[in-house]
């Protein structure tokens, strides 16, 4: 060997060496792959993500795993946080809309821009929805594509490793599959590439029928990254009105993407900030929502149908519109909430339990009386009860005067994901 190749050897097992421990020294929390790339700069990034990937193919033997443990806790939790009745065939079959927003943080409902409130329309839909007043942002680097996992699934994301990049998830239990064995056609959209995060791929592995990425639908409104979010509610409604029924709608917004100029941009007005250029941003977004319920009701839709509108992740500039607007912040995953409210459930309600996206599922299926997958760690919103499991092997357990309370889990949730990935049956059946 020669003494150049040697010194490459050698430094491709520092690097590697590096990225090994590199989540529990220098990334011990929730982290973007941005963050990760003002860290150790692009090259190492690149390193670090090849090693990686690497080293859990080599390491991460799901197959030797015990499931039982894993069995056992699911069946804890279906004892203690879901319905106890069986489904119920005689509820009605509605259709389900999810309404998916980019980047927002819960505080932001009440939010003022000029002595005017930036989300009027949002705000009033309190007096005739389901509200998640504590709903916690669970996702981790995947952002956006790990709130796919969290709603489709059910799944916990695995901290600082994006699924949707990672894994093949052709068998793991889903909504959309589930919706499908019981006569439902579901379709998914968004306004970019169908490559990014590989979403219209995963779609497909999940169960969706059909997703339409922007080379398929209507680009000639563009904003921001993509198609705008005003054009993408209007064709949402006229393709679901053309589905067969029930239909399940995944609605991907996009608009609202940091660094928040878009829309600011587009209306010819100077920068004030980034978290003034947020505000702009999400008062845009408050009218497609409230376009979205016009078009619906239009459409002759809004009886019949479900519709959750919620945030995927928070807004990644937390911290800074809490000092806007004079809030306390306080650093933590178990402190970052996201709005998110359902319509269509009946009477108006506010849900004040710790609540996050992994619940959405299950609440759906409990909602229109379909069976719940056993491998799904969210718990309806239905049941009075429940915790927010999230990536970094914590759940948050209740929340009292804004404070969450924080436990280990008993078992590592990165094991559980992947089981239900990779295993799913055997996290079903008795313990």
């Amino acid at each position: 060997m020669t003494v150049k190749r040697g010194l490459m050897v050698a430094w491709a097992g520092v690097v590697t060496f590096a990225a090994l421990d590199l989540h529990a020294w220098v990334f011990p929390r929730r982290e973007t792959n941005l963050h990760i790339v003002r860290e150790i700069g692009l090259f190492g990034y690149a390193l670090y993500d090849l090693t990686t990937t690497a080293w859990h193919a080599l390491v991460d033997d799901i197959d030797a795993v015990d499931a039982a443990p894993y069995r056992n806790f699911l069946q804890s939790r279906r004892e203690t946080y879901r319905p106890r009745t069986a489904a119920a065939p005689e509820k009605s079959k509605k259709n389900v809309v999810f309404l998916q927003l980019e980047s927002m943080d819960a505080m932001t409902l009440d939010a003022k821009l000029d002595g005017e409130w930036v989300m009027p329309f949002y705000r009033g839909l309190r007096e005739r929805a389901w509200v998640m007043e504590n709903a916690l942002d669970q996702t981790s680097v995947g952002r956006s594509s790990d709130c796919h996992v969290l709603v489709l699934t059910s799944q916990i994301p695995i901290q600082n490793e994006p699924i949707f990049t990672r894994e093949d998830l052709s068998t793991i239990p889903s909504l959309p599959r589930v919706l499908h064995d019981h006569g439902y056609h579901s379709l998914s959209m968004e306004g970019y590439q169908g490559e990014f995060w590989r979403w219209k791929l995963n779609h497909q592995r999940l169960g969706v029928d059909r997703s339409y990425d922007m080379t398929e639908l209507d680009d000639s409104d563009m904003l921001g990254w993509g198609i705008s979010d005003l054009s993408m509610v209007e064709q949402a409604v006229k393709l679901a009105a053309k589905s067969p029924r029930p239909f399940f709608a995944h609605v991907l917004m996009l608009t609202n993407h940091h660094p928040f100029e878009f829309v600011r941009e587009s209306l010819g007005v100077p920068s004030g900030g980034i978290v003034r250029d947020y505000l702009v941003s999400v008062r845009y977004v408050d009218t497609v929502i409230q376009r979205f319920y016009q078009r619906l009701a239009e459409a002759g839709l809004a009886d019949s149908t479900i519709v959750a509108v919620y945030a995927d992740h928070d807004s990644g500039i937390t911290e800074e519109l809490a000092q806007y607007l004079g809030r306390d912040y306080r650093p933590g995953a178990e402190n970052e909430r996201i709005p998110w409210m359902m319509t269509g459930l009946g009477a108006p309600r506010t849900v004040t339990r710790p609540a996050g996206l992994a619940d959405l599922a299950p609440t759906i299926l409990d909602a229109v009386g379909l069976p719940i997958p056993e491998a799904f760690v969210g718990i309806p919103i239905s049941v009075e009860r429940g915790d927010v499991l999230l990536p970094n092997g914590t759940h948050v357990t209740k929340i009292e005067g804004d404070l969450p309370t924080v436990e280990s889990l008993a078992i590592d949730v990165k094991t559980l994901t992947r089981l239900a990935i990779h295993r799913s049956s055997a996290l079903c059946g008795p313990p």
